[in-house]
């Protein structure tokens, strides 16, 4: 992907986070198959306020190193120590 591709599609995301910061959800149920991409959007969300609550990976697929990852989001909630 090229550099330019690589800051459009970031760019793309940021709308869809600003979309939920207006529909202001108490809580968003993130699952991501990607652990970079779930670092990358759970910082912007932090910038609108959610902090993951909970975190769980789940093993869908057994002696491969895929994993998926399933993250409670709450707004205006402090994140446990």
């Amino acid at each position: 992907m090229s550099l330019s591709l690589t800051r459009r599609v970031q760019a793309a995301r940021r709308p869809s986070s600003q979309t939920f910061a207006d529909m202001k959800p108490q809580r968003i149920v993130y699952v991501s198959c990607n652990p970079a991409t779930l670092a990358r959007d759970l910082a912007i969300l932090k910038e609108f306020g959610y902090h993951a609550q909970e975190v769980q990976p789940v093993d869908l697929f057994p002696q491969t190193s895929h994993v998926e990852t399933i993250t409670l989001l709450s707004r205006g909630i402090p994140a446990p120590k």
